[in-house]
């Protein structure tokens, strides 16, 4: 597919097969989002990778468990900002995380751009479960990107054209 195909078929898959995204293709996904652009070019991004269930169940924690918010995805990617933050790094999560999620569907891998997951690495126990997922020390995860194969189709939604204005 090309482009335009990928983000006309991209759409958020909230079931998956167990079957593990390959490490070099979790690799092409992360240094997609990597060639992102940010505000003037500072990229403080840090994009952390979790598989394995064990990790993964930490990504639930908040839900209750039972992939309350991973859909049984094998792997998933935290977009990791600092802390202090300048206003336009949620814009900057925000464009990453949608390189990765193209990419990932160029590769043939479905995924779902989700904010629940991080949830579970705030209040009384979220700093020690993002120290245990890779979180950086003053960082701290403000998207994820759930990455899988579907256990089910799906496709991208229906468009409604009246949102554009002046064509």
């Amino acid at each position: 597919m090309g482009t335009i195909e990928d983000i006309a078929g991209r759409h958020s898959t909230r079931a998956y097969t167990s079957q593990p995204v390959p490490p070099d293709v979790l690799r092409q996904i992360a240094i997609a989002g990597l060639q992102a652009p940010s505000a003037m070019n500072h990229q403080p991004w840090r994009i952390v990778v979790v598989t394995g269930p064990d990790k993964l169940a930490l990504l639930d924690a908040a839900g209750g468990g039972n992939n309350a918010y991973t859909y049984g995805a094998p792997a998933a990617m935290l977009v990791a900002m600092p802390v202090d933050a300048d206003p336009w790094g949620a814009i900057d999560a925000g464009i990453l995380v949608e390189n990765m999620a193209l990419a990932a569907t160029a590769l043939g891998v479905q995924s779902c751009i989700a904010g629940m997951p991080v949830t579970s690495l705030k209040g009384p126990d979220g700093a020690a479960r993002a120290a245990e997922l890779g979180v950086p020390e003053g960082y701290q995860a403000v998207i994820s990107l759930l990455l899988g194969y579907g256990a089910q189709g799906g496709q991208g939604h229906a468009i409604d054209h009246s949102k554009v204005i002046g064509l």
